[in-house]
Parts: C-alpha cells; sequence; structure tokens
C-alpha cells in the first residue's frame, strides 16, 4: 500500500493507494482506522452518518464537541479563527466515510 500526501499553501490531502499486484486481484477491507485528533472547541456545520438519507439532510451547526457521528464534508471553525474541512475524493471502488467521536 502507497500513501501519497499533497500538500498546498493552505491544505493538504491524502490517500492511500493499492498497486495492482499479480498474486492479489481482489482486496476486502475489514476496517479503517484513520484518525484525526481535533480540538473541541469551535463550532462544525455537519450532517449525521449513517442515515440512509445522508445526502438530502439540512447541515446542523453545533459545537464540535457535540458531533457525534458525521458523514463528510464536514466543516469546522476552531475557537482561535482555524478552518478545518474534512472530506474524501476519488471514491473508486471504495466505500464513503463516516467521521466518528470518541473521548479520551
Amino acid at each position: 500500500m502507497d500513501v501519497r500526501f499533497r500538500l498546498f499553501d493552505n491544505g493538504l490531502g491524502f490517500r492511500y493507494e493499492l498497486p495492482k499486484q499479480a498474486a492479489m486481484s481482489t482486496m476486502h477491507i475489514a476496517d479503517e482506522t484513520t484518525e484525526f485528533q481535533i480540538a473541541p472547541k469551535g463550532t462544525a456545520w455537519w450532517i449525521t452518518g449513517g442515515e440512509w438519507n445522508r445526502y438530502e439532510q439540512l447541515y446542523q451547526k453545533s459545537p464540535i464537541d457535540a458531533v457525534a457521528t458525521a458523514h463528510t464534508p464536514i466543516t469546522m471553525r476552531l475557537d482561535d479563527g482555524t478552518h478545518l474541512a474534512i472530506h474524501e475524493a476519488a471514491l473508486v471502488d471504495y466505500a464513503a466515510m463516516w467521521l466518528k467521536r470518541q473521548d479520551g
């Protein structure tokens, strides 16, 4: 597996790439545990993850620490004015992502 990073003046992107391999024609991913540690103080704009009609929902505005499970994109503004947006792209034969808050 390769992890490809792209760095920009105001952000970064990364993705996992599974190159074609002669001995592996199919890959089944049982779990993905990419983690982000976000400062909890700030505001989030988000939609609930896992709902059957998630793309038809109105975005909620709440404190970041009130977000339980969110679908992407999620946008956050930290109390210091920093803005964050987490989303995904190029989902070729790959499931969409949810973000789930874990305490501790």
